[in-house]
C-alpha cells in the first residue's frame, strides 16, 4: 500500500497501534509491541511521518494509569483514548512542517 500511494504524491503517515488489554503494554516482547516495532520500522525504511500512539499509552501506564481507563473494550479506544491520539494527530498536523503547501489539498 505505501508503495502504491508514494507515487502519486500522497502524504502517508504512519500510526501504530492502540492498546489492547489483554496485553501488556510494558512488555517490549508482546506481539502487539513488536507489530509496532514494525510500523516504525516501515515509517524509517520508507522516510514517512509516524504518530505513535502506543508509546504515548505506554509512557502513561508506565507513570501509573490503568490501560482501562483509555479503553471502550479490550482493544478499542474510549473517548479518552481517542483523545489521546486525537491529540497526538493534531500535533502532527500542527507542525509548520507538516502544514500543506497554499491551495495543496491533503490526500
Amino acid at each position: 500500500m505505501i508503495e502504491a500511494c508514494l507515487p502519486t504524491g500522497t502524504s502517508v503517515v504512519l500510526l501504530t497501534a492502540t492498546p489492547d488489554a489483554r496485553t501488556d503494554i510494558l512488555d517490549d516482547a508482546s506481539p502487539l509491541a513488536q507489530h509496532c516495532e514494525l510500523v516504525r520500522g516501515l515509517a524509517r525504511e520508507y522516510g514517512l511521518a509516524l504518530v505513535d500512539p502506543y508509546t504515548a499509552f505506554r509512557q502513561r501506564v508506565a507513570a501509573g494509569d490503568d490501560v482501562h481507563a483509555f479503553l471502550s473494550q479490550s482493544n478499542h479506544p474510549n473517548e479518552a483514548g481517542h483523545e489521546v491520539v486525537a491529540n497526538l494527530l493534531f500535533d502532527w498536523i500542527s507542525t509548520p512542517a507538516h502544514k500543506p503547501e497554499a491551495g495543496r489539498a491533503l490526500r
